[in-house]
Formats: C-alpha cells, structure tokens, sequence
C-alpha cells in the first residue's frame, strides 16, 4: 500500500492553528506543526494558504466587518452538530419530564390518599359531635326536669314548713291554754280544799 501523501486541507489546518498560536508561518514550523512533509511539498501549500488568508482577509475588511459566509462544508457540519445536540436536549429532557410526571403523579397519589384519610377521620368526627350533641341534648332536658321537679318538690318543702310552723303555733297556743287550764283547775282545787 503506498504512503498517503500531504493534502492541501492538512497544510491548512496546520497554518490555522499556528496563526492561532501567533507562529510565524515557515515551511519549518508547518513541518514541525505536521511531524512530516518536504520543502517542495509544503512550500507551494503554504503559499496557497496565504493567499487564500489574505483574500479572506481583504473580503472582510470590504464588507465593512459584515460577518462573512459560512462555507457549505461548516454549514453542514454545524447544521448536524446542532441537530445532534437538539436531539440529545430533546430526549434529556423528555427523559427529565416522564421523572418529573412520575413523581409528581406519586405525590399526588399521596397527597389524594391523606385527603381520603382526613375526610374519613372529619366524617366521624362529625357523627361523634352530632352523638354528643343528641346526648347533650338529652342531659340538658333531664336537667331541666329534674331542675323543675326540684322546684316543685321544693315549693312542697315550703307549703309543709308552712303548715309545719302553723301547727307549731297552734301546739303553742294548746299548750298555754292547756298550761292556763291546769293553773285555774289548780286554783280551784284549792279554793274546794279551803272551804
């Protein structure tokens, strides 16, 4: 197989990244730049590339600093990278947006489950208050009748310490006169004794 000779693309990569570099642009340092290639090979390559720089050059100050073409090669090239990157965003981020769903469906799921928890926990809660508050209910009015047969019972105890004191005075008045009956019996007992 014979030994690949060197092109005029590899010739110019090596002089763009020695401008870039800010060498000087020698068959010499294109050579070293290379790691092969003849004085009479590299030489014309060289000169090519000059003025094809300067040509680059002379267009671009003429256009005023407009940006120049992009060749069709670099077009093409960038179009592809660009589609390259545009499909891995896409499917990163599709990627990122079917985790971010899961996860959020997940939390949802969660988050509807204690709702569910806390309507059953409300739900007795309210039948427990309106238990207590049939209980209650029942309490107060067997207060209230207790409240009223107390008032009727105490009304009795009124009427009988009532009764009660006016059979006392009565007592009293039987008494005295019972005590004022004896006294006169007395009386008379001695008066019969004297005569």
């Amino acid at each position: 197989m014979g030994r690949i000779g060197i092109t005029k693309d590899d010739v110019f990569a090596a002089c763009k990244t020695l401008l870039k570099e800010g060498a000087n642009l020698t068959v010499a340092n294109v050579r070293d730049e290379l790691g092969t290639g003849s004085y009479t090979t590299l030489l014309p390559l060289i000169d090519a590339f000059k003025t094809s720089f300067k040509e680059t050059t002379e267009q671009a100050a003429a256009t005023d600093g407009a940006l120049q073409a992009l060749p069709v090669e670099l077009g093409d090239q960038g179009a592809k990278f660009i589609q390259d990157i545009w499909w891995q965003a896409t499917t990163h981020a599709n990627k990122r947006i079917e985790e971010v769903s899961a996860q959020f469906k997940k939390e949802l799921a969660a988050v509807a489950a204690h709702l569910d928890a806390k309507a059953e926990e409300l739900s007795q809660a309210l039948t427990d208050i309106t238990r207590l508050e049939k209980e209650l209910g029942l309490v107060v009015a067997e207060s209230d009748e207790k409240t009223k047969s107390l008032s009727q019972k105490d009304g009795e105890i009124q009427l009988l310490k009532s009764q009660l004191k006016d059979k006392d005075s009565e007592l009293k008045s039987y008494l005295e006169r019972a005590v004022s009956a004896e006294k006169k019996l007395e009386f008379l007992k001695e008066e019969r004794d004297r005569k």
